[in-house]
């Protein structure tokens, strides 16, 4: 058998080493952008549950005692508001933010961070702890439910 020259095996070392090497880079790269890009999402998914909270948070300050009905009627009264401080029509919204228009805020103000079902993203892997934000809105609502009831 031929025995091949000590160079030619180096380099074949050499070329498999890198060749192992630049997969690995690409790999990492790779799983760099989907981390990314899952971020992303997630960022979005907080984004639109914040843009949720708020319009339900002005429609109950507006509203004593009552909880929404319908995105329409958060919308209509979303225009009342300045618009520093209204929340831009966007259809994706209703589409990505899952609203329980069928509770009472009394019943919105009794649930807590761990079971808030009342406002949620319809992505199904959403976890309300992921944002930080929710249980600020609810001891926000709890707190207009206390001045409703003083009043």
């Amino acid at each position: 058998m031929e025995k091949k020259p000590a160079l030619f095996q180096i380099s074949l070392k050499f070329m498999v080493i890198m060749t192992l090497f630049s997969s690995l880079m690409l790999g990492l790269v790779v799983a760099f952008y989907l981390s990314r890009v899952a971020e992303q999402e997630r960022q979005r998914e907080r984004i639109d549950v914040g843009s949720a909270e708020l319009l339900v948070m002005h429609f109950v300050q507006g509203h004593p005692g009552q909880w929404p009905r319908s995105w329409e009627e958060l919308w209509n009264d979303n225009k009342t508001y300045p618009q520093s401080i209204a929340v831009a029509y966007d259809l994706s919204l209703e589409r990505n933010v899952l609203i329980d228009f069928k509770l009472t805020l009394d019943d919105a103000a009794k649930q807590g961070l761990s079971n808030f079902t009342a406002i949620r993203h319809s992505n199904p892997k959403w976890q309300t702890s992921d944002l930080e934000y929710t249980e600020v809105f609810i001891d926000a609502i709890r707190e207009v439910q206390i001045e409703n009831l003083e009043k």
